[in-house]
């Protein structure tokens, strides 16, 4: 048994065509053809056990639908019928009933797959601000769309004036529903009134599906959508080639492998966005060349301030790597808690997580850029030197680690809390992905949203041997 309700252009009175059909094996093999109700009462005149089982599905439907029961009696459900919008609108809220009895239903596509559903649309981003980080100011501008036409507020509350049942905007049939559009109204609205405050870390959690602190209802209501300069700045992020080529002179003394010229154009890129990078290459493939290389393209372009954070038995190895490859980068070493740097100072201070916690005068000023070699130091955000390590102020941050997870999930949220504190919510959020997908790869993470993906993949620059 089936249900058809079709459109019928042109046709302002009785805009919907409606048939029940039947459907029989066709003298084609493996096809079936669709015949109207009416012509089963002679199909199957002598046979009527099978005429009582197909007529018992819309016996059913006439028992809980007073629409269908009224058809039933005139005898019109056995014959093709116009509707007007009063009753297509009728009979599209009651097809799960239909469904239910076991009648197949088929009805516009804008009904089905919800193309003439009126969206909130926010664009993000649509022009360029000063500067790029978590807390940068986005343009963000709410709309209301519908089929991927904007329509005006205006027609939105013309709409709502109307009674309840299928309407007619601009040439596509509208369901209004004064709920709904009243809540879509209200968002609209509230939306409007702070389109001159997100942040991109707030941007991120929209997205991402996490809720706007501002406005609990905007994560189910609005489609959140980046705007032209945000999209370029997302192809930046994710294509290699729109990446940041750097190249070094002579008093870089050492040749970059390929991977590792990746890598360097990648920390580049990434200080340009302001967004802190996580280097989780393999151990022995040269994350502190890149750093190093990242670390002389400064100072060839800019008066930069370098903090890094190692573990003790590392400093010596530093210090060793820093005069054989760069050895015009100033170091210091930060080794006394009664170590003052001048805020004039250029070059890489050297310290250990152990002293961080001694050493006051870090918090004083923010860095240009704080390194952690070995960060899985900072794995637990529950301890005393993770706290005083994310408490020192920088514009930039790097980590490096070749086990960037070891043991939980909640390992990567720490790191990323240092990085890019807020991108991946608290870790009580961060822990309902955490706790449902113990046991499965840290790929299946990122896939399971396709935005934290894109932007974690971004800023998690993980290059096995393989690639």
């Amino acid at each position: 048994m089936f249900f058809h309700l079709v459109e019928r252009r042109g046709q302002d009175e009785y805009p919907f065509a409606f048939l029940a059909t039947y459907s029989r094996e066709s003298s084609i093999q493996n096809k079936a053809e669709h015949v109207p109700l009416k012509d089963a009462l002679l199909e199957y005149r002598d046979n009527q056990k099978l005429l009582l089982q197909l007529l018992a599905m819309v016996s059913r439907a006439a028992e809980i639908s007073d629409f269908i029961s009224e058809l039933v009696e005139s005898g019109e459900l056995f014959s093709p019928l116009r509707f007007s919008s009063e009753e297509a609108y009728i009979f599209l809220k009651e097809i799960p009933l239909y469904e239910a009895c076991g009648i197949m239903c088929r009805m516009p596509d804008w009904w089905k797959k919800k193309y003439n559903t009126i969206k909130l649309s926010v664009s993000i981003g649509d022009k360029p601000p000063s500067y790029l980080g978590l807390e940068t100011l986005l343009s963000f501008s709410p709309s209301l769309i519908i089929d991927g036409e904007q329509i005006t507020r205006e027609e939105l509350e013309r709409l709502m004036a109307q009674t309840e049942g299928l309407s007619l905007l601009k040439g596509k049939w509208v369901e209004v529903d004064h709920k709904k559009l009243g809540e879509l109204l209200d968002a609209y609205d509230r939306l409007s009134e702070t389109s001159d405050d997100v942040t991109f870390a707030e941007a991120m959690h929209m997205q991402m599906g996490i809720t706007d602190q501002r406005d609990t209802a905007v994560g189910d209501i609005a489609e959140v959508t980046n705007g032209q300069w945000l999209s370029h700045v997302f192809d930046s992020l994710k294509i290699h080639g729109k990446r940041q080529d750097i190249t070094l002179d002579s008093d870089f003394h050492a040749t970059l492998r390929h991977y590792q010229q990746d890598g360097l154009n990648w920390l580049a890129s990434m200080k340009s966005f302001g967004f802190g990078a996580l280097l989780a290459d393999d151990m022995g493939l040269g994350k502190t060349i890149q750093v190093l290389a990242l670390l002389e393209y400064l100072r060839l372009n800019s008066e930069s301030k370098t903090l890094l954070i190692i573990p003790a038995s590392l400093i010596g190895n530093w210090q060793n790597e820093i005069v054989r490859f760069t050895p015009k980068l100033r170091c210091s070493i930060l080794h006394d808690r009664n170590t003052k740097v001048s805020p004039g100072e250029a070059g890489v201070f050297i310290t250990t997580y152990g002293m961080v916690m001694r050493l006051e005068g870090l918090k004083e000023y923010t860095w240009d850029l704080v390194i952690l070699d070995e960060a899985q130091a900072v794995k637990n955000p529950g301890t005393k030197q993770t706290r005083a390590v994310k408490a020192i102020p920088a514009k930039f941050r790097i980590a490096l680690t070749g086990t960037p997870v070891e043991n939980r999930l909640s390992d990567l949220w720490s790191l990323f809390d240092f990085l890019n504190a807020g991108l991946l919510g608290t870790s009580k959020e961060f822990s309902c992905y955490a706790k449902s997908i113990q046991s499965k790869d840290i790929a299946f993470l990122l896939f399971a949203n396709s935005e934290l993906l894109i932007y974690m993949s971004a800023l998690l620059n993980y290059l096995p041997i393989s690639q």
